[in-house]
Protein backbone atom coordinates (compact mmCIF):
# COMPACT_ATOMS: atom_id res chain seq x y z
CA UNK A 1 0.00 0.00 0.00
CA UNK A 2 1.48 3.23 -1.22
CA UNK A 3 2.82 5.55 1.67
CA UNK A 4 2.94 2.80 4.26
CA UNK A 5 5.27 3.95 7.36
CA UNK A 6 9.23 2.32 7.37
CA UNK A 7 8.44 2.10 11.36
CA UNK A 8 9.52 -1.42 11.36
CA UNK A 9 12.76 -0.64 9.28
CA UNK A 10 13.23 2.38 11.72
CA UNK A 11 12.54 -0.42 15.11
CA UNK A 12 14.85 -2.60 13.46
CA UNK A 13 17.59 0.04 12.74
CA UNK A 14 17.38 0.66 16.70
CA UNK A 15 16.98 -2.99 17.79
CA UNK A 16 20.76 -2.85 15.57
CA UNK A 17 22.00 0.07 17.62
CA UNK A 18 21.08 -2.05 20.61
CA UNK A 19 23.60 -4.72 19.45
CA UNK A 20 26.09 -1.85 19.34
CA UNK A 21 29.53 -2.09 21.54
CA UNK A 22 29.24 -0.10 24.97
CA UNK A 23 30.88 2.51 23.67
CA UNK A 24 27.84 3.58 21.11
CA UNK A 25 25.86 3.87 24.32
CA UNK A 26 26.01 6.85 26.86
CA UNK A 27 25.49 6.79 30.62
CA UNK A 28 22.55 8.41 30.15
CA UNK A 29 21.27 4.97 28.31
CA UNK A 30 20.86 7.16 25.15
CA UNK A 31 22.47 5.23 21.81
CA UNK A 32 23.98 6.82 18.77
CA UNK A 33 20.33 7.18 17.26
CA UNK A 34 19.03 8.80 20.54
CA UNK A 35 17.03 5.34 21.54
CA UNK A 36 16.79 5.97 25.18
CA UNK A 37 16.58 3.35 28.04
CA UNK A 38 12.02 3.84 28.04
CA UNK A 39 12.11 3.28 24.45
CA UNK A 40 13.80 -0.08 24.82
CA UNK A 41 11.38 -1.12 27.46
CA UNK A 42 7.91 -0.05 25.22
CA UNK A 43 9.74 -1.97 22.60
CA UNK A 44 10.24 -5.03 24.59
CA UNK A 45 6.75 -4.55 26.70
CA UNK A 46 8.31 -4.51 30.08
CA UNK A 47 5.67 -2.72 32.11
CA UNK A 48 7.39 -2.60 35.36
CA UNK A 49 10.47 -1.02 33.68
CA UNK A 50 8.41 1.51 32.04
CA UNK A 51 7.01 2.28 34.90
CA UNK A 52 9.52 2.53 36.97
CA UNK A 53 11.39 4.99 34.43
CA UNK A 54 8.88 6.99 34.02
CA UNK A 55 9.02 7.28 37.61
CA UNK A 56 12.22 7.94 37.51
CA UNK A 57 11.21 11.38 35.21
CA UNK A 58 12.05 9.64 31.55
CA UNK A 59 10.66 12.17 29.26
CA UNK A 60 7.90 10.11 27.98
CA UNK A 61 7.51 12.22 24.32
CA UNK A 62 11.46 11.31 23.92
CA UNK A 63 11.98 10.91 19.87
CA UNK A 64 15.32 9.54 18.20
CA UNK A 65 16.71 10.47 15.23
CA UNK A 66 14.51 9.15 13.16
CA UNK A 67 11.44 10.47 15.02
CA UNK A 68 10.26 7.91 16.99
CA UNK A 69 8.40 8.21 20.19
CA UNK A 70 8.18 4.94 23.03
CA UNK A 71 4.85 5.15 22.02
CA UNK A 72 5.72 4.47 18.79
CA UNK A 73 7.84 1.47 19.77
CA UNK A 74 4.72 0.25 21.81
CA UNK A 75 2.40 0.67 19.36
CA UNK A 76 3.95 -1.35 16.76
CA UNK A 77 4.66 -4.39 18.87
CA UNK A 78 1.64 -4.27 20.00
CA UNK A 79 2.27 -3.88 23.42
CA UNK A 80 -1.61 -2.59 24.44
CA UNK A 81 -0.52 -2.14 28.39
CA UNK A 82 2.67 -0.23 27.98
CA UNK A 83 0.43 2.34 26.31
CA UNK A 84 -1.30 2.71 28.19
CA UNK A 85 1.21 3.26 30.77
CA UNK A 86 2.89 5.99 28.31
CA UNK A 87 -0.37 7.71 27.61
CA UNK A 88 -1.23 7.96 30.98
CA UNK A 89 1.90 9.46 31.88
CA UNK A 90 1.80 12.03 28.92
CA UNK A 91 2.50 10.70 25.49
CA UNK A 92 0.42 12.37 22.86
CA UNK A 93 -2.00 10.19 21.61
CA UNK A 94 -1.82 12.38 18.42
CA UNK A 95 2.52 11.95 17.73
CA UNK A 96 3.34 11.31 14.19
CA UNK A 97 6.66 9.93 12.64
CA UNK A 98 8.89 11.27 11.42
CA UNK A 99 7.03 10.97 7.71
CA UNK A 100 4.09 12.57 8.91
CA UNK A 101 2.07 9.11 9.89
CA UNK A 102 -0.03 9.52 13.69
CA UNK A 103 0.42 6.50 15.37
CA UNK A 104 -3.04 5.70 15.20
CA UNK A 105 -2.56 4.47 11.76
CA UNK A 106 0.11 2.12 13.30
CA UNK A 107 -1.88 0.71 15.38
CA UNK A 108 -4.71 -0.10 12.51
CA UNK A 109 -2.41 -1.75 10.36
CA UNK A 110 -0.92 -3.72 13.41
CA UNK A 111 -4.43 -4.89 13.95
CA UNK A 112 -4.35 -4.76 17.99
CA UNK A 113 -7.46 -3.65 18.99
CA UNK A 114 -6.45 -3.24 22.59
CA UNK A 115 -3.86 -0.40 21.00
CA UNK A 116 -6.56 1.17 18.91
CA UNK A 117 -8.85 1.69 21.86
CA UNK A 118 -6.53 3.24 24.42
CA UNK A 119 -5.32 5.39 21.61
CA UNK A 120 -8.56 6.41 21.26
CA UNK A 121 -9.54 7.18 24.77
CA UNK A 122 -6.84 9.39 24.85
CA UNK A 123 -7.55 11.24 22.67
CA UNK A 124 -6.24 10.65 19.15
CA UNK A 125 -7.98 11.57 16.12
CA UNK A 126 -9.94 8.71 14.51
CA UNK A 127 -9.99 10.49 11.22
CA UNK A 128 -6.31 11.36 11.78
CA UNK A 129 -4.59 11.32 8.32
CA UNK A 130 -1.03 10.86 7.58
CA UNK A 131 0.81 13.07 5.18
CA UNK A 132 2.52 11.51 1.90
CA UNK A 133 -1.23 10.43 0.52
CA UNK A 134 -3.50 11.62 2.72
CA UNK A 135 -4.35 8.25 4.21
CA UNK A 136 -6.15 7.65 7.34
CA UNK A 137 -6.30 4.68 9.99
CA UNK A 138 -9.24 3.09 8.60
CA UNK A 139 -7.78 2.95 5.30
CA UNK A 140 -4.78 1.27 6.64
CA UNK A 141 -7.25 -1.33 8.15
CA UNK A 142 -8.82 -2.06 4.70
CA UNK A 143 -5.52 -2.92 2.93
CA UNK A 144 -4.72 -5.00 5.99
CA UNK A 145 -8.07 -6.64 6.15
CA UNK A 146 -8.34 -5.96 9.93
CA UNK A 147 -12.43 -6.16 9.54
CA UNK A 148 -12.63 -5.90 13.41
CA UNK A 149 -10.48 -2.74 13.36
CA UNK A 150 -12.50 -0.91 11.00
CA UNK A 151 -16.03 -1.87 12.90
CA UNK A 152 -14.15 0.13 16.08
CA UNK A 153 -12.84 2.98 13.89
CA UNK A 154 -16.30 3.38 12.26
CA UNK A 155 -18.03 2.87 15.53
CA UNK A 156 -15.63 5.85 17.01
CA UNK A 157 -16.73 8.21 13.96
CA UNK A 158 -13.90 6.93 11.64
CA UNK A 159 -15.24 8.49 7.83
CA UNK A 160 -15.77 4.85 5.84
CA UNK A 161 -15.82 7.03 2.60
CA UNK A 162 -13.18 9.36 3.08
CA UNK A 163 -11.12 9.93 -0.14
CA UNK A 164 -6.92 9.67 0.18
CA UNK A 165 -5.52 12.81 -1.66
CA UNK A 166 -5.55 12.96 -4.86
CA UNK A 167 -2.27 13.17 -6.87
CA UNK A 168 -2.35 15.99 -9.05
CA UNK A 169 1.20 17.28 -11.98
CA UNK A 170 3.29 15.19 -13.97
CA UNK A 171 4.99 12.47 -11.83
CA UNK A 172 8.94 13.56 -12.16
CA UNK A 173 10.51 12.15 -9.44
CA UNK A 174 13.14 13.73 -9.91
CA UNK A 175 11.97 17.38 -9.27
CA UNK A 176 9.70 16.34 -6.72
CA UNK A 177 6.44 17.79 -8.38
CA UNK A 178 4.15 14.81 -6.43
CA UNK A 179 4.08 12.78 -4.46
CA UNK A 180 3.85 9.32 -6.73
CA UNK A 181 6.49 6.61 -6.07
CA UNK A 182 8.92 6.50 -9.38
CA UNK A 183 12.08 5.73 -10.15
CA UNK A 184 15.27 7.68 -9.09
CA UNK A 185 16.41 10.15 -11.53
CA UNK A 186 13.84 9.24 -14.42
CA UNK A 187 11.18 11.23 -15.82
CA UNK A 188 8.13 8.92 -15.51
CA UNK A 189 6.13 10.03 -18.45
CA UNK A 190 8.98 8.32 -20.58
CA UNK A 191 7.98 4.70 -19.45
CA UNK A 192 4.83 3.26 -21.01
CA UNK A 193 2.68 3.25 -18.43
CA UNK A 194 0.59 5.96 -15.96
CA UNK A 195 0.71 5.80 -12.28
CA UNK A 196 -2.64 5.67 -9.66
CA UNK A 197 -4.36 9.54 -9.29
CA UNK A 198 -4.81 8.18 -5.44
CA UNK A 199 -8.17 9.53 -4.44
CA UNK A 200 -9.63 6.02 -3.13
CA UNK A 201 -11.74 5.52 -0.39
CA UNK A 202 -11.29 2.74 2.07
CA UNK A 203 -13.50 0.32 -0.18
CA UNK A 204 -11.67 0.81 -2.95
CA UNK A 205 -7.92 0.08 -0.98
CA UNK A 206 -9.65 -3.03 0.31
CA UNK A 207 -11.13 -4.20 -2.78
CA UNK A 208 -7.59 -3.38 -5.10
CA UNK A 209 -6.04 -5.85 -2.21
CA UNK A 210 -8.49 -8.84 -1.84
CA UNK A 211 -9.61 -7.94 1.48
CA UNK A 212 -12.54 -9.53 1.77
CA UNK A 213 -13.62 -9.35 5.21
CA UNK A 214 -12.94 -5.37 5.44
CA UNK A 215 -14.87 -5.05 2.33
CA UNK A 216 -17.82 -6.39 3.71
CA UNK A 217 -17.23 -4.48 7.46
CA UNK A 218 -17.03 -1.44 5.43
CA UNK A 219 -20.23 -2.20 3.64
CA UNK A 220 -21.83 -3.05 6.22
CA UNK A 221 -20.91 0.29 7.93
CA UNK A 222 -21.92 2.12 5.21
CA UNK A 223 -19.46 2.89 2.80
CA UNK A 224 -20.46 3.52 -0.48
CA UNK A 225 -20.26 0.77 -2.81
CA UNK A 226 -20.72 2.86 -5.92
CA UNK A 227 -18.29 5.59 -5.73
CA UNK A 228 -15.81 5.69 -8.06
CA UNK A 229 -11.62 6.52 -8.03
CA UNK A 230 -10.50 9.37 -9.79
CA UNK A 231 -9.98 7.16 -12.98
CA UNK A 232 -13.93 6.10 -13.13
CA UNK A 233 -13.60 2.59 -11.44
CA UNK A 234 -15.13 1.55 -8.85
CA UNK A 235 -14.10 -1.27 -5.95
CA UNK A 236 -15.96 -4.07 -8.14
CA UNK A 237 -13.94 -2.96 -11.22
CA UNK A 238 -10.92 -2.93 -8.80
CA UNK A 239 -11.28 -6.43 -7.37
CA UNK A 240 -11.28 -7.91 -10.59
CA UNK A 241 -8.63 -5.94 -12.44
CA UNK A 242 -6.24 -7.33 -9.68
CA UNK A 243 -7.17 -10.67 -10.03
CA UNK A 244 -9.24 -11.30 -5.99
CA UNK A 245 -12.38 -13.05 -7.50
CA UNK A 246 -13.27 -14.07 -3.81
CA UNK A 247 -13.40 -10.07 -3.05
CA UNK A 248 -15.44 -9.38 -6.08
CA UNK A 249 -17.95 -12.32 -5.86
CA UNK A 250 -18.57 -10.63 -2.33
CA UNK A 251 -18.98 -7.52 -3.78
CA UNK A 252 -21.71 -8.72 -5.81
CA UNK A 253 -23.24 -10.66 -3.54
CA UNK A 254 -22.97 -7.60 -1.09
CA UNK A 255 -25.03 -5.41 -4.01
CA UNK A 256 -22.54 -3.56 -6.52
CA UNK A 257 -23.90 -2.10 -9.28
CA UNK A 258 -23.34 -5.40 -11.78
CA UNK A 259 -23.70 -3.19 -15.08
CA UNK A 260 -21.93 0.12 -13.74
CA UNK A 261 -19.59 1.81 -16.19
CA UNK A 262 -16.42 2.67 -15.90
CA UNK A 263 -16.79 6.52 -15.26
CA UNK A 264 -14.80 7.09 -18.40
CA UNK A 265 -17.16 6.81 -21.24
CA UNK A 266 -15.79 3.89 -22.27
CA UNK A 267 -19.10 2.09 -21.12
CA UNK A 268 -16.98 -0.35 -19.39
CA UNK A 269 -18.89 -2.82 -17.22
CA UNK A 270 -17.07 -5.62 -14.99
CA UNK A 271 -17.95 -8.71 -17.21
CA UNK A 272 -16.00 -7.04 -19.78
CA UNK A 273 -13.13 -5.79 -17.69
CA UNK A 274 -13.48 -9.58 -16.29
CA UNK A 275 -13.15 -10.85 -19.63
CA UNK A 276 -10.28 -8.66 -20.76
CA UNK A 277 -8.19 -9.20 -17.45
CA UNK A 278 -8.33 -13.29 -18.53
CA UNK A 279 -5.99 -12.44 -21.42
CA UNK A 280 -4.12 -9.22 -20.60
CA UNK A 281 -0.77 -10.08 -22.66
CA UNK A 282 -2.27 -11.17 -25.98
CA UNK A 283 -4.08 -7.61 -26.59
CA UNK A 284 -1.67 -5.18 -24.11
CA UNK A 285 1.86 -7.21 -24.02
CA UNK A 286 1.32 -6.67 -20.17
CA UNK A 287 0.71 -9.83 -17.81
CA UNK A 288 -2.18 -11.28 -16.86
CA UNK A 289 -3.29 -11.01 -12.80
CA UNK A 290 -2.71 -14.32 -10.98
CA UNK A 291 -5.98 -14.61 -9.02
CA UNK A 292 -5.22 -15.81 -5.52
CA UNK A 293 -9.50 -17.05 -4.99
CA UNK A 294 -11.24 -19.86 -4.69
CA UNK A 295 -14.05 -18.43 -6.95
CA UNK A 296 -12.29 -18.83 -10.86
CA UNK A 297 -13.40 -16.35 -13.23
CA UNK A 298 -15.92 -18.35 -15.28
CA UNK A 299 -17.90 -18.74 -11.84
CA UNK A 300 -17.76 -14.98 -11.30
CA UNK A 301 -18.87 -14.84 -14.66
CA UNK A 302 -21.87 -16.50 -13.86
CA UNK A 303 -22.28 -14.75 -10.54
CA UNK A 304 -22.11 -11.23 -12.41
CA UNK A 305 -24.84 -12.73 -15.09
CA UNK A 306 -27.21 -14.36 -12.73
CA UNK A 307 -26.82 -10.88 -10.86
CA UNK A 308 -28.36 -9.06 -14.14
CA UNK A 309 -25.36 -8.02 -15.89
CA UNK A 310 -26.03 -7.17 -19.30
CA UNK A 311 -24.22 -9.97 -21.52
CA UNK A 312 -23.86 -7.52 -24.88
CA UNK A 313 -23.18 -4.22 -23.25
CA UNK A 314 -21.21 -2.77 -25.47
CA UNK A 315 -18.40 -0.34 -25.54
CA UNK A 316 -18.01 3.68 -25.70
CA UNK A 317 -14.90 3.51 -27.20
CA UNK A 318 -11.86 1.37 -26.28
CA UNK A 319 -11.65 0.20 -22.92
CA UNK A 320 -9.25 1.33 -20.73
CA UNK A 321 -7.58 0.11 -17.27
CA UNK A 322 -6.11 1.52 -14.42
CA UNK A 323 -2.29 2.37 -14.35
CA UNK A 324 -1.84 2.78 -17.85
CA UNK A 325 -2.81 0.74 -20.96
CA UNK A 326 -5.27 1.59 -24.06
CA UNK A 327 -7.39 -1.16 -25.63
CA UNK A 328 -7.36 -3.44 -28.64
CA UNK A 329 -8.24 -1.77 -32.40
CA UNK A 330 -10.49 -5.13 -32.29
CA UNK A 331 -12.12 -4.03 -29.28
CA UNK A 332 -13.31 -0.69 -30.14
CA UNK A 333 -16.28 1.31 -29.78
CA UNK A 334 -19.66 -1.43 -30.03
CA UNK A 335 -17.03 -4.37 -28.49
CA UNK A 336 -18.82 -6.46 -26.37
CA UNK A 337 -17.37 -9.03 -23.82
CA UNK A 338 -18.25 -12.03 -26.18
CA UNK A 339 -15.71 -10.07 -28.67
CA UNK A 340 -13.17 -9.36 -26.65
CA UNK A 341 -13.06 -13.32 -25.81
CA UNK A 342 -12.80 -13.54 -29.31
CA UNK A 343 -9.90 -11.70 -29.70
CA UNK A 344 -8.29 -13.82 -27.49
CA UNK A 345 -9.15 -17.38 -28.40
CA UNK A 346 -10.65 -17.59 -25.06
CA UNK A 347 -13.20 -20.35 -25.62
CA UNK A 348 -14.31 -21.31 -22.36
CA UNK A 349 -15.50 -17.54 -21.77
CA UNK A 350 -16.84 -17.59 -25.52
CA UNK A 351 -19.38 -20.67 -24.79
CA UNK A 352 -20.63 -19.33 -21.68
CA UNK A 353 -21.39 -15.90 -22.76
CA UNK A 354 -23.26 -17.85 -26.07
CA UNK A 355 -25.06 -20.30 -22.95
CA UNK A 356 -26.38 -16.94 -21.63
CA UNK A 357 -27.34 -15.57 -24.84
CA UNK A 358 -24.28 -13.45 -26.20
CA UNK A 359 -25.10 -12.42 -29.64
CA UNK A 360 -22.14 -13.46 -32.17
CA UNK A 361 -22.42 -11.88 -34.88
CA UNK A 362 -22.09 -8.61 -33.25
CA UNK A 363 -19.65 -5.83 -34.65
CA UNK A 364 -17.76 -2.89 -34.01
CA UNK A 365 -18.72 0.44 -35.17
CA UNK A 366 -15.50 -0.22 -37.56
CA UNK A 367 -17.19 -3.62 -38.49
CA UNK A 368 -14.93 -6.25 -36.91
CA UNK A 369 -16.79 -9.09 -35.88
CA UNK A 370 -15.91 -12.38 -33.73
CA UNK A 371 -14.41 -13.71 -36.89
CA UNK A 372 -12.24 -11.25 -38.03
CA UNK A 373 -10.77 -11.25 -34.55
CA UNK A 374 -10.10 -14.68 -34.61
CA UNK A 375 -8.68 -14.51 -38.17
CA UNK A 376 -6.23 -11.23 -37.37
CA UNK A 377 -4.69 -13.56 -34.38
CA UNK A 378 -4.02 -16.67 -37.29
CA UNK A 379 -3.72 -19.06 -34.80
CA UNK A 380 -6.92 -19.52 -33.38
CA UNK A 381 -8.54 -22.24 -35.43
CA UNK A 382 -10.59 -23.57 -32.74
CA UNK A 383 -12.36 -19.66 -32.59
CA UNK A 384 -12.83 -19.84 -35.80
CA UNK A 385 -13.97 -22.74 -35.99
CA UNK A 386 -16.37 -21.63 -33.01
CA UNK A 387 -17.57 -18.60 -35.64
CA UNK A 388 -17.87 -20.67 -38.39
CA UNK A 389 -20.53 -22.63 -36.60
CA UNK A 390 -22.26 -19.88 -35.57
CA UNK A 391 -22.95 -18.87 -38.82
CA UNK A 392 -20.04 -16.03 -40.09
CA UNK A 393 -19.55 -15.50 -43.66
CA UNK A 394 -15.92 -16.55 -44.46
CA UNK A 395 -15.66 -15.09 -48.40
CA UNK A 396 -12.81 -13.03 -48.92
CA UNK A 397 -14.28 -9.68 -48.54
CA UNK A 398 -16.09 -10.46 -45.44
CA UNK A 399 -12.34 -11.31 -43.34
Amino acid sequence: MCGISVLALVVGMAGTALGQDAGSTRRDGVDAIGTTPLHRAAEAGDTNEVTRLLAGGADVNALTRYHVSPLAMAVVEGHADVARALLSAGADPNSRLGEGEPVLLTAARVGRLDVIRALLEAGADVNGRERFYGQSAVMWAAVEDHAEVIALLAGAGADVDARADVLEGEPLWRYGRDRRNGINGEALQNFNTNFSKGGLTALMYAARSGATRAVLALVEKGADITAVDPEGFSALHLAIMNGFYDTAAALVKAGADVNQEVDDNSGQTPLFALVDHRSLLWVYNRPTPRPESNVTSLELATALLDAGAKVDARLLRGARRPMGGGGSSLTGEGATAFLRAAVASDLPMMRLLLERGADPTVTTKRGVNALHAAAGLDWVDNTMSTAVALGFATEEDSI
